[in-house]
């Protein structure tokens, strides 16, 4: 936000404002469900420490994110405080690198341009 802001009032180039932001956040989406790949299962049965039925309510999660994964990974790009929970359990999980890519590129396709060009305006007047 800050970035666009910035690019809104002139301080940086907007072409290079956006790529450099759609790097960073394909580089924090793609850390998140790698760190959740790398450390499987451990890391759902670590974030449910004291809580009967452990392996129960994985396998539950793993068969919501085999039905449902790919829409808890689209709309969680749009909730605030869920994205990190919901990549780093997909990564754990067991879902594949391309289903999350191509799931998460979607969901960046609506969420750029609804930002964008209301940060990177031409008219230098309006405020953000």
């Amino acid at each position: 936000m800050t970035a666009l802001f910035l690019a809104h009032r002139g301080v940086t180039r907007p072409g290079a404002t956006f790529a450099v932001s759609l790097v960073g956040v394909i580089a924090g989406d793609n850390s998140l469900f790698y760190l959740g790949r790398r450390f499987g299962t451990g890391l759902v049965t670590y974030l449910l420490i004291g809580r009967q039925r452990q392996q129960h309510q994985i396998d539950r999660l793993k068969d919501f994110m085999e039905r449902h994964g790919h829409m808890a990974i689209f709309y969680a790009r749009f909730l605030f405080g869920v994205r990190a929970l919901v990549y780093l359990t997909a990564g754990s999980l067991g879902v594949t690198p391309a289903r999350f890519s191509s799931t998460t590129c979607s969901a960046r396709s609506f969420r750029f341009p609804l930002w964008c060009p209301s940060a990177i305006s031409s008219d230098r007047r309006s405020s953000c």
